[in-house]
């Protein structure tokens, strides 16, 4: 049984191996053959460096997608921005969550770190 991270909680500290808004094994599967991916980009102050007064905070944008492909009816989706190094510490994300058979989820997450 291959079971996808998923997250029904408001923190996150796994970026790169989870999905944000999935439930716990809702998209669980025998299949064989499926694929997965996590992909986010950090512009480490790309654009947030160029709004006056906000450059002072430090705050860097990123933004990503986690998704994941088993057939036609089984698949899933989501996207997300947010800002990092708030505090040094933590980063915020507003996350939306796609399925085809399902209503798009939308959702903010809290995090420790970059990772």
């Amino acid at each position: 049984m291959q079971h996808f991270n998923g997250n029904q909680t408001f923190l996150n500290i796994r970026y790169l191996n989870s999905f944000q808004l999935a439930q716990y094994y809702e998209y669980s599967t025998t299949a064989r053959l499926f694929a997965t991916a996590n992909v986010e980009h950090h512009f480490n102050g790309l654009l947030t460096n160029r709004i006056p007064l906000f450059n002072r905070l430090k705050w860097h944008l990123v933004a990503g997608t986690n998704a994941f492909y088993v057939n036609r009816d089984n698949n899933y989706v989501e996207v997300f921005a947010g800002l990092e190094n708030i505090l040094k510490v933590f980063r915020v994300d507003v996350v939306a969550g796609y399925q085809s058979h399902s209503d798009t989820r939308i959702g903010v997450r809290l995090g420790f770190g970059e990772y």
